[in-house]
């Protein structure tokens, strides 16, 4: 047997230890001893999951080794005081990004589901969702600097059919030919709107989510990017990357995840209206 084999944790034991040090009965001095220890566990373990995921088909429990570490990043920063500025719910759209059946594929399919969830969940809420939908056309930078040609025409421009409805009854479909959400007409519906907190999910994370949101930071908004709700078409391991660079562009603290963003939707609907 291979040497390296015999030293990979167990991933089942790794996200138990996970659950022990940020599930509902761990204490925060628990939480911060066991913390460095399930991170690099958490590392290490995705890792060669991720290397042999060929052939032992353990994709999926890469994804929740991933998912386990966001968390356990949110409970410690509740614990130390770090928690990041609150979800302002009254203020904030949330932002699907280029759910379209282009981008879909093994990779990131599992994306609509969580987006499909998310964007019921918000719209129940009352809250406004904005889609984006990204056009390519000939002779675009896309085509002359990574000739890539794809996106220019339906079905590949068209949202996904499980969000079809959903586009169709948005506050706004913003149309595109670059990454970023922010064109003119989407910072002008912005500013008009009044809202302070974008809240990005989408398809792809490492690409227009993620120039999106470093965009609304540098415009002074509040940027938020749901992970569990995005993902790329290129692999788990460009999201990660995507994820990486999210963090030192817009701040660890503002990733979240669907049952972070669920829990605020749920306190603002619970808030007591003053008359």
């Amino acid at each position: 047997m291979d040497e390296d084999h015999t030293r990979v944790p167990n991933p089942e034991y790794v996200l138990s230890l996970y659950w022990l040090a940020s599930g509902p009965g761990a204490g925060g001095g628990l939480r911060h001893r066991l913390a460095p220890a399930v991170h690099a566990l958490a590392q290490e373990t995705a890792q060669h999951v991720l290397m042999r995921e060929a052939i032992m088909k353990t994709s999926g429990l890469a994804e929740r080794l991933r998912a386990a570490q966001d968390a356990l990043r949110e409970s410690l920063a509740e614990d130390t005081g770090q928690e990041r500025q609150r979800m302002d719910i009254g203020s904030a759209v949330l932002v699907v990004i280029d759910m379209q059946n282009g981008f879909v594929n093994h990779h990131s399919r599992h994306a609509v589901p969580a987006v499909s969830d998310l964007v019921a969940q918000w719209s129940a809420a009352g809250r406004p969702v904005v889609f984006t939908r990204y056009f390519n056309y000939p002779d675009s930078p896309y085509e002359r600097f990574f000739q890539w040609r794809r996106l220019q025409e339906a079905p590949e421009i068209d949202i996904v059919p499980e969000l079809a409805e959903a586009a169709a009854h948005a506050h706004a479909v913003v149309d595109k030919t670059g990454y970023t959400l922010l064109t003119p007409e989407a910072a002008e519906l912005i500013r008009w709107a009044g809202w302070t907190d974008l809240v990005f999910c989408g398809i792809a994370t490492e690409s227009c989510v993620l120039k999106s949101a470093a965009d609304a930071f540098e415009y002074g908004y509040v940027p938020w990017i749901v992970t569990d709700a995005s993902a790329s078409d290129a692999g788990p391991d460009v999201h990660a990357a995507g994820l990486v660079v999210a963090r030192r562009l817009i701040g660890t603290g503002q990733l979240v995840t669907s049952d972070h963003v669920i829990g605020r939707l749920t306190a603002y609907a619970g808030a007591p209206v003053l008359e």
